[in-house]
């Protein structure tokens, strides 16, 4: 007689290192019943798993600029950008 118990965990965990396993969330932050789970050899690979299913943002948020739409506005803004490209040369030493 042949007792093979635990065979099939130990081969298991040789073929994947990392496993993680997450509950489903819904729009309003609920805790669904869905559960989802990834297991790989490969951290990078994990780590992009981890990226694309966290409710976490990494990507930089751009604000709105306002738009100028009176000839004030844009006056002050072009003042703005001349002052700006002034420190931009003078830090580059570009300044003639």
């Amino acid at each position: 007689m042949n007792l093979d118990i635990g065979s099939k965990v130990q081969e298991y965990k040789a073929k994947n290192c990392f496993e993680l396993v997450m509950k489903v969330r819904d729009s309003q932050g609920n805790m669904t019943d869905k559960i989802k789970s990834y297991s790989t050899n490969d951290a990078s690979k994990l780590h992009g798993f981890w990226v694309r299913n966290s409710h976490i943002d990494i990507k930089n948020k751009k604000k709105k600029a306002k738009i100028a739409k009176t000839d004030k506005e844009i006056t002050q803004a072009l003042s703005e950008i001349e002052q700006h490209t002034s420190v931009i040369r003078r830090k580059r030493k570009l300044e003639d």
